[in-house]
């Protein structure tokens, strides 16, 4: 058991080694920050979005129950808090990428503009506050990786996902700020889920609350995804993004 424990310490901390290097090197990818939106892109959002609906809500709805039994009460409050809370979320990061671009901070060029984007965008308050916003999100999925009901397989899926997840995060923070996000927030948000994995050695929840954790992270990559895929104006790829969900789907089966 022991032995079990230690390796899965070693694989969870690999994992949140390898998010953190998604954030700081995926603007090299110049394959992906291109016009129309890169097929990869839309893959990578078809398998995050699978992710959640194949394996993360399943397990929301056994975590759904064992909160009800910790807090002993089946009003209409608790009966549903998982799904509260991930709908909060969605909400709540839907709310901060409104505000973003209604803030005139994009340092975003058109396609057919050659002229180079500005150094900074024109408000950095509001440029932190994305970034931090996103940071608390990064450093729960930290913290989930820390947590030992999970196996390696689960640990394996979980970490695979998000990384893809974090990668069209990335573009998207790189179209919207460019170089303020490749000089400091990619730093910021790569220190994060190391952050999130070193509170969850020292700090465990039970597994009522870890069910919250889950449903947070839930609604924000359902929202972060489907608003990278969805405006017209991103051309995005219909038949990238359904082989993706379509092929993780079946990998997740297969391992279940």
């Amino acid at each position: 058991m022991e032995e079990q424990s230690a390796t899965y310490l070693i694989a969870s901390a690999a994992g949140a080694v390898f998010l953190g290097i998604v954030h700081l090197f995926a603007y090299r990818l110049k394959f992906l920050d291109v016009f129309p939106r890169s097929k990869w892109l839309s893959f990578a959002g078809g398998v995050s979005i699978a992710y959640i609906f194949v394996h993360l809500l399943p397990e929301l709805e056994e975590k759904q129950h064992a909160f009800v039994e910790f807090t002993e009460s089946a009003d209409q409050l608790t009966r549903y808090p998982l799904y509260l809370v991930s709908l909060l979320s969605l909400c709540m990061y839907y709310g901060i990428e409104r505000h973003a671009k209604l803030s005139g901070v994009s340092a975003k060029k058109p396609a057919n503009d050659s002229a180079k984007a500005p150094e900074h965008p024109e408000n950095t308050t509001v440029f932190y506050f994305h970034i931090f916003m996103f940071g608390i999100y990064n450093a729960l999925v930290g913290y989930t990786l820390r947590q030992e009901e999970w196996g390696l397989k689960e640990l394996l899926t979980f970490v695979l996902a998000i990384g893809f997840h974090f990668m069209v995060n990335d573009i998207g923070f790189i179209e919207h700020y460019r170089h303020v996000y490749i000089k400091r927030g990619r730093w910021l948000l790569g220190f994060t889920p190391l952050l999130g994995w070193a509170t969850g050695s020292l700090i465990r929840l039970e597994e009522a609350h870890l069910g919250l954790v889950l449903a947070f992270i839930a609604g924000g990559t359902i929202l972060n995804v489907m608003k990278e895929e969805l405006p017209e104006e991103r051309k995005s790829n219909y038949i990238s993004f359904i082989a993706g969900a379509a092929g993780y789907s079946l990998l997740l089966l297969l391992l279940s």
